[in-house]
């Protein structure tokens, strides 16, 4: 099962013995300058660095910006990290190359530099094609998480719901569709007339809410990668945060 605990691979040491500055700024230079190399910065690769990268509180942008970028991989192969921090590394590599639709040859050449300084066997024997699948695996979940923070507030406005009305709102399942892709949600707006939540024009996956007097659950269900299997998850009265079930493979 692939989740988002990579991300702690990167910032692992820095509960007890904190990377060093340079460390950090070396990392995040070279994930800036893997960034680049189609020629300019997109808002997808400066949102992702910007939401999910580990250190960015603990990394001082000037120093990254002003570093010298021309031997980057060389340096990275110096570096005093675990085969692990190096493995979160090169997957936030991958990340960033995925995350507009499409990986260019620069990209792949940059990802290859990197990998090839560092001798961790485990890394070596490695293909580039297995991480950029487990990179795809990654974003995939990341691209969840609309869905998950619209049944939040889902869960909340039951809440609200409830105190008015003393039961919980039940909903037909809506929109229909659960593709990655923004849906319009005009057709489910009715269900939503009187609930103390404002509806969006449009939403990631499909949800459906089951509600009683006591107990209600909020089911939503997304399908990322057009496989036609979908991720569920589901928030309830006394765990309102979504949870994973089903197939912890789909996405």
């Amino acid at each position: 099962m692939i989740s988002l605990s990579w991300l702690a691979s990167l910032s692992l040491s820095a509960h007890a013995e904190p990377l060093q500055q340079q460390t950090m700024v070396t990392i995040a230079a070279s994930l800036v300058e893997m960034a680049s190399q189609d020629g300019v910065i997109n808002d997808k690769e400066r949102t992702l660095l910007a939401t999910k990268f580990p250190l960015k509180e603990q990394v001082d942008p000037v120093l990254v910006f002003t570093l010298d970028r021309s031997n980057l991989p060389e340096i990275m192969g110096t570096l005093d990290i675990s085969t692990q921090q190096k493995e979160g590394f090169l997957h936030f590599m991958g990340l960033i190359a995925l995350v507009d639709g499409q990986i260019t040859n620069q990209e792949k050449k940059y990802f290859m530099q990197h990998k090839a300084v560092f001798p961790d066997p485990k890394i070596q024997n490695s293909d580039i094609q297995e991480y950029f699948m487990q990179s795809q695996k990654i974003l995939n979940r990341i691209q969840h998480e609309p869905m998950l923070e619209t049944m939040r507030e889902l869960a909340k406005a039951q809440k609200k719901y409830h105190k008015i009305h003393k039961r919980y709102l039940s909903t037909k399942i809506c929109p229909q569709q659960t593709a990655s892709s923004t849906i319009s949600w005009k057709e489910c707006k009715a269900q939503f007339a009187n609930f103390p939540w404002v509806a969006p024009d449009s939403v990631q996956g499909s949800y459906k809410m089951e509600g009683t007097k006591n107990a209600f659950v909020i089911t939503g269900t997304i399908d990322i990668d057009g496989d036609g299997v979908s991720a569920t998850y589901v928030s309830t009265h006394t765990a309102p945060s979504p949870k994973r079930i089903g197939n912890p493979n789909a996405d």
